[in-house]
């Protein structure tokens, strides 16, 4: 049971001192990722912070908001409310509203678009996502909502929805694919592509990229929610829904393509991995 009924917010993190800095506030929770129950081959970081949707008091809270995000909070959205004032403009949530601050709407329609766009930095992920979407897609949906990095406050409705798609898509998912996903990385400036990985693509966290997309895939599933925007003094609808990924517009994934102003190999900074072909 959650110590707090209005909202609890899950901070997680594999790095103890990171949780040990996180502002303190009667509803933040930190959750060691490393300290979490899993069986062996899901252990370590292959799972990276998709391992949180087995921490039993995330997956028991039954306070009205639940919500998920990593300790760099106030670092990566330092335009929205900080992560130790994140209360008060949750209240003012309505319904089936949803905070995400890392999200792309789109026609349902539109899904499989943005699937194989996911190929650009991860190619080969798309047939794995594919899948997934062939498990619980609903075109009775006009417009989905895809929120992205494990970042939301969800209604506890909303929360439990999502909760029943995780659990019954994961053992699909990690018995089919764990053991072959044989899909690359792919450095979206430069165009150096590696299985091994490259930059901030690690090979050892292969399942967490496709797990967070299943999640995003998850919520594009659900019926009648909306992602907002909150501000301190209430709520304030979305009205351009663009979002970034690696500096990347939203707009550009959604068709699968870059535009060549963005590509600047100048700009790699990234350490390599193994072998890579351009």
């Amino acid at each position: 049971m959650s110590e707090n009924k209005q909202f609890t917010l899950f901070v997680a993190s594999h790095d103890s001192r990171q949780l040990y800095n996180v502002p303190e506030a009667i509803y933040i929770r930190r959750v060691e990722l490393e300290r979490i129950n899993l069986p062996e081959p899901l252990r370590g970081e292959l799972m990276a912070e998709s391992r949180i949707y087995f921490d039993h008091d995330f997956r028991t809270c039954d306070s009205k908001y639940v919500g998920l995000c990593s300790p760099r909070w106030n670092e990566r959205f330092p335009s929205w409310p900080k992560i130790n004032q994140l209360d008060k403009p949750t209240f003012g949530l309505e319904g089936r509203q949803i905070f995400a601050p890392q999200a792309l709407t789109t026609k349902t329609a539109n899904i499989p678009k943005w699937i194989k766009s996911q190929d650009l930095v991860h190619p080969g992920i798309s047939k794995f996502l594919f899948e997934i979407w062939n498990e619980i897609g609903d075109l009775s949906i006009r417009k989905s909502w895809l929120p992205m990095g494990n970042t939301y406050v969800l209604p506890h409705e909303v929360f439990v929805e999502v909760m029943i798609k995780w659990d019954y898509l994961f053992p699909l998912v990690s018995r089919n694919h764990f053991s072959d996903l044989n899909f690359s990385h792919k450095c979206i400036k430069c165009g150096l592509e590696s299985a091994a990985g490259v930059g901030r693509w690690k090979a050892n966290r292969q399942a967490s990229y496709l797990l967070e997309r299943m999640i995003a895939l998850i919520f594009a599933s659900i019926k009648d929610i909306e992602v907002i925007n909150l501000n301190m003094k209430g709520v304030r609808k979305r009205k351009s829904p663009i979002s970034t990924t690696l500096g990347l517009p939203w707009t550009a994934m959604i068709y699968g393509r870059v535009s060549q102003s963005f590509i600047d190999e100048s700009k790699c900074n990234h350490l390599h991995f193994g072998p890579g072909k351009r």
